[in-house]
């Protein structure tokens, strides 16, 4: 009995044993790497917090309001203060609803300093709506927006009944009368030939404004050829107030007829 417990401690003695895993070194690079980097951005933050204080702000590409409005619509976040802030502010959650305003894009010129790009809606002309409001449109005649505030430099449409109008959808006229005025829009934008007004009468024909000028354009038919002819005859009728007739021209009847009504005071 005795050598058989002998032989067993010895077979259990000459057993290999197993090696006892060690995680020290791995306990301690991981410790110190998070350590390390909890520290890094705590000191980050502290900087950003404390250096990164909004000083100036420029803004480009505006011209319907004025800068300090811009600021006011752009950093109206809670921390906005922080130049660092108010860029991811804007690139997580971009100002849409700012009228007339398309996009806004704020960055960072130093550390307290930021700039703001502006991009303004594209629109080429207005029409008067039912209810004495604006439907403001671009040259392929979408809505763009529509407000009671009247902007300055844009082309007046007339001669176009409209109760309502909705931003992204094209005006609600007629789509004989919203063919012209697109192919209008483009022609005259080609041209170069800047008018004060657009006129559309009951049968479809259309009139520019222009200086002290009545151009009348008649139907759609012929009309690039009539357009191309215009920055040729106009300077000849500067400082003239009448009617340029134009509703007649065709490639068959070529006669351009100019009637002087002089402008009488009162």
């Amino acid at each position: 009995m005795r050598r058989d417990r002998e032989e067993k401690e010895e077979a259990q003695e000459n057993r290999p044993k197993k090696k006892k895993r060690r995680f020290g070194r791995f306990r301690f690079y991981f410790i110190n790497i998070f350590l390390g980097i909890v520290i890094t951005v705590l000191a980050a933050c502290i900087f950003v917090y404390f250096c990164c204080r909004v000083q100036t702000v420029e803004v480009e590409g505006n011209t319907l309001y004025t800068q300090r409005q811009i600021q006011d619509y752009v950093l109206d976040g809670t921390y906005s203060y922080n130049s660092v802030y108010a860029v991811v502010e804007n690139l997580l959650h971009p100002k849409k609803d700012i009228p007339f305003v398309d996009s806004v894009k704020v960055r960072m010129t130093g550390l307290n300093a930021l700039r703001i790009t502006v991009t303004e809606k594209s629109m080429i002309g207005y029409l008067t709506l039912a209810d004495g409001t604006y439907a403001y449109f671009d040259r392929d005649g979408v809505v763009q927006e529509t407000s009671d505030r009247l902007l300055e430099g844009l082309l007046p449409v007339g001669g176009i009944p409209c109760e309502e109008a909705r931003a992204g959808d094209k005006l609600p006229a007629d789509d004989e009368i919203l063919t012209y005025l697109t192919a209008l829009l483009k022609g005259l934008e080609k041209y170069e030939i800047t008018p004060q007004g657009i006129t559309f009468a009951e049968d479809g024909s259309a009139t520019l404004q222009y200086q002290g000028i009545q151009i009348q354009l008649g139907k759609q038919t012929d009309l690039e050829e009539k357009l191309m002819r215009l920055p040729k005859i106009l300077p000849y009728l500067e400082g003239m107030t009448g009617i340029l007739h134009l509703e007649n021209w065709s490639r068959d009847n070529t006669d351009i007829v100019f009637k002087n009504v002089p402008q009488t005071d009162g």
